[in-house]
């Protein structure tokens, strides 16, 4: 009578799980969730795939991004082959080489990382970027020939069991912040590396992350026919601390706040653009603070140069703010946003103060519009924009998303020049002081296939203003809109 009381009770066991295995499972799978690939990054030395070690691969390409060779040790492979075919009517307003242009870009990298144990690590990253059909000199962004984008070396040893520090020494990218200041411009064709070392410190616990950089580095050179080198005529160093405040304010805000002291040495160079006549010391102090409390997000920068340039005292400074909001529950779940950038300008070329804020190496096609004409340096720019998820996780899109952005643009000082990306005046005033450079209108749409696969598609016009067309260009009959149109598409792994 026992036995069969207990094979009764297995029966109802049996049955009362069969009836509720289904929550029954989703709750254990809620409480041990299975981990995630990371997402790809412009620099790929910061994707973790040690997971692999305890968990089946799901992706087809898993078995290259954890390769077991025995104890701790273990080699990540990984690259990326991108083509963009792009279209620009009327470069730098008229004034370019040609009244149109058409060409491709094409860049294949890969890369290999190698983990001993915690404490060494080897990556190097190889790369070529290659041009056909553009007019004229190909632009140093354009083309370099298979190079070394990246090689360097990790020594590490933890500092308990929340903290770390990271000897890094070799050729690597370099990207702070929102990279308005420092970034490895991806969008380019040729990317940017620095030569030097970084000691990194990191600590992390539940409320509270510290990481703080110190570095020392030379921007690297891109030779096209040749192996790049350090630019010995120039040294970029400094101190770049980010604090984690993933619950500030008593929400889940993810607040981010940086707080760094850059400094760029430069020496004189007849080789690049615009010319390196006498010394320079710029100095860059400055602040951000980035923040997620969802639907809105924000971020601020706050940024102040000095030091000497020939034998003008610099003082130059620059701010930007943007914000957004995302109506959750609503079809697409579009996010509005609105920002504003100001970078110093400089009233007088012969007097001892030079305010031009220099953007030093900043990740362009992010904050001056996709046509990419405009620097950071002596501008004024106000914008609005929506982003619009159209179509999710489809059989044949994880995502199809369109961005709208609307830009403006004024010099901060009228006598200043108007500058491109490295603080390169592309069109002198002129006998004007207008000051407004012109409005553009953006569109893209990016639509990612799967993990691997992307395409992407954008347009914009950029409407030339007074300051264009009363400049020195302008006064020769050459200020003219912009446009600018390119078709990309990319497979990483």
């Amino acid at each position: 009578m026992a036995h069969a009381r207990k094979t009764l009770r297995r029966a109802l066991l049996k049955f009362s799980v069969a009836a509720v295995g289904w929550p029954v499972a989703v709750g254990v799978a809620q409480t041990a969730p299975t981990p995630v690939a990371p997402p790809y990054t412009p620099a790929r030395y910061d994707e973790n795939y040690v997971y692999l070690r305890d968990t089946p691969g799901t992706d087809y390409l898993d078995a290259l991004k954890f390769i077991q060779l025995g104890g701790d040790a273990y080699l990540s492979l990984g690259g990326q082959l991108r083509g963009r075919y792009e279209y620009i009517n009327n470069p730098n307003f008229g004034a370019g080489i040609s009244d149109e242009d058409g060409y491709f870009l094409s860049r294949v990298t890969n890369h290999a990382d190698l983990h001993l144990n915690q404490n060494f690590r080897a990556f190097v990253q190889g790369k070529g970027a290659y041009e056909d059909g553009r007019e004229g000199i190909p632009r140093t962004t354009d083309r370099d020939e298979y190079d070394l984008q990246q090689a360097f070396v990790d020594l590490s040893t933890p500092l308990g069991t929340k903290a770390s520090t990271t000897l890094r020494v070799g050729r690597q990218a370099l990207l702070y912040g929102s990279q308005r200041l420092v970034g490895m411009g991806d969008w380019t064709n040729t990317q940017r590396a620095f030569d030097g070392a970084r000691l990194i410190t990191d600590f992390k616990a539940a409320e509270y992350s510290n990481r703080l950089e110190l570095l020392l580095t030379r921007p690297v050179a891109v030779s096209p026919t040749s192996f790049n080198e350090g630019d010995g005529t120039q040294t970029f160093w400094g101190l770049y601390d980010t604090v984690g405040l993933p619950r500030l304010f008593g929400c889940e805000s993810g607040t981010t706040i940086d707080f760094y002291f850059l400094g760029l040495n430069q020496q004189p160079n007849a080789d690049v653009r615009p010319l390196r006549i006498s010394d320079a010391d710029i100095y860059t102090l400055g602040t951000r603070i980035a923040m997620t409390p969802r639907p809105w997000d924000f971020e601020a920068e706050l940024d102040y140069q000095f030091g000497m340039r020939g034998e003008q005292d610099i003082s130059a400074y620059s701010l930007s703010a943007v914000a957004g909001y995302r109506f959750g529950g609503v079809s697409g779940e579009p996010r509005v946003f609105a920002g504003f950038d100001y970078a110093s300008g400089d009233s007088s070329a012969s007097d001892h103060e030079y305010n031009t804020f220099n953007p030093l190496f900043p990740t362009g096609h992010r904050f001056f519009g996709d046509v990419d004409v405009i620097g950071r340096s002596n501008i004024i720019s106000p914008n609005v924009g929506v982003e619009v998820t159209l179509v999710q996780n489809a059989s044949w899109a994880q995502r199809l998303g369109l961005r709208v952005q609307y830009l403006a643009f004024w010099k901060a000082d009228d006598a200043d020049n108007i500058y491109v990306a490295g603080n390169t005046p592309l069109l002198r005033p002129g006998n004007t002081s207008d000051t407004f450079i012109g409005n553009e209108i953006d569109l893209m749409l990016n639509w990612q296939v799967d993990r691997h696969l992307s395409f992407q598609v954008g347009y914009g016009h950029l409407f030339a203003g007074e300051a264009i067309h009363n400049s020195s260009a302008g006064n020769n009959g050459l200020a003219r809109d912009i446009d600018f149109a390119y078709a990309a598409a990319a497979f990483t792994f």
